[in-house]
């Protein structure tokens, strides 16, 4: 994002998202229920937290379309056009997420803001 400028406030540092993804039969197991989309939220509460003490500007992420809504519940905001990759034969959009808002985010502050405390004083821990 910064574009070849020379200028380092306009320098942005990236983080790439693979996936948040759980095992399902492993969550069943340790849960005794079967996962679901909200099943990943403490990997974005650890991942969101590792991100503010990095200093990250942006997490980027490519996401499946069906998972669209959690992603903007979340506060990512769509950055490509979809596109089909044959390699794994499903579609796909680029997503960002800007780091040093996350506490404006209503759905984060809410629902996960306990857990990315709790994720961010174990860092500060260790």
């Amino acid at each position: 994002l910064s574009a070849g400028r020379a200028d380092a406030k306009m320098c942005k540092k990236l983080a790439e998202i693979v996936q948040f993804a759980v095992d399902r039969e492993l969550y069943a197991l340790r849960f005794k229920k079967k996962p679901s989309l909200f099943s990943a939220t403490p990997l974005f509460a650890a991942m969101l937290s590792c991100a503010l003490q990095k200093n990250v500007d942006y997490l980027c992420i490519s996401i499946n379309p069906k998972h669209d809504n959690f992603y903007r519940m979340l506060g990512f905001k769509q950055i490509g056009a979809q596109k089909q990759y044959e390699s794994v034969d499903a579609p796909a959009i680029a997503y960002a997420f800007y780091v040093p808002e996350w506490n404006t985010h209503r759905s984060i502050t809410g629902f996960f803001g306990k857990e990315i405390l709790k994720h961010m004083a174990v860092q500060h821990a260790s």
